[in-house]
């Protein structure tokens, strides 16, 4: 028997999907420039380099939780009619 799923249901699914997958790419490619970044100075400094990567990407995140989320439901709620459930 074939199960039938509503289409909606398999478009949240493939959001979700593609959202994670962005956002991995967009984490490893933030580790990478910090690679590049500590390439390009002396090795006492290097610590020091990739700590300030990290802190600019630990910042990054907590700033988009706090703007882009809101951003993100105010979005939704203009343009699904009110609802911000979607």
């Amino acid at each position: 028997m074939l199960l039938q799923v509503d289409a909606s249901v398999v478009a949240e699914g493939v959001n979700l999907v593609w959202v994670l997958v962005a956002s991995f790419l967009v984490f490893f490619m933030h580790a990478g420039f910090g690679m590049l970044e500590s390439g390009q100075v002396r090795s006492k400094n290097v610590a020091n380099q990739l700590t300030k990567n990290l802190l600019t990407w630990a910042v990054g995140v907590v700033v988009f939780f706090v703007v882009g989320a809101g951003v993100s439901s105010l979005a939704a709620a203009l343009t699904s009619g009110g609802d911000p459930s979607g």
